[in-house]
């Protein structure tokens, strides 16, 4: 059953639906490097326009850092390096256009990896991500 958010159901379908899931459950880390914490294929031919959506939070005096990357051409899609230093979750989102956005072509599939990190400092700190989207738009 689809989760109702305010910006529409997750877990609504494949691509054409209203949003596609990048994220299973909550995850979260204390690495200091790009950490993988959830993958999806998409197909552009079938969403030429898109929102990438994330929830983020961070302990005190972190700040969590999440980007879209694109595991086949090895480039993060641009525009999507967001970031929270909110102790609570916090909506963060970018537009993202099939063959115009940077690591986003358009009527290809490919593989596009949620990674998260923390900015600096370690265990016990941590960032998290509560759950992360691409939205038709």
């Amino acid at each position: 059953m689809p989760i109702l958010w305010p910006w529409g159901r997750i877990g609504a379908g494949g691509e054409g639906g209203v949003a596609l899931d990048l994220l299973s459950g909550s995850e979260s880390t204390s690495n200091v490097a790009w950490t993988t914490v959830g993958a999806r294929s998409v197909d552009t031919t079938s969403l030429p326009t898109a929102v990438f959506r994330a929830l983020i939070e961070a302990t005190t005096g972190r700040t969590c850092n999440v980007r879209l990357y694109n595991l086949e051409d090895a480039v993060e899609v641009d525009g999507t390096s967001l970031n929270s230093s909110s102790v609570t979750p916090e909506l963060v989102s970018a537009s993202l256009v099939a063959g115009t956005t940077t690591g986003f072509p358009a009527n290809v599939r490919r593989t596009y990896l949620l990674q998260i990190m923390m900015d600096s400092g370690a265990y016990p700190d941590v960032v998290g991500c509560k759950s992360a989207t691409l939205e038709a738009t």
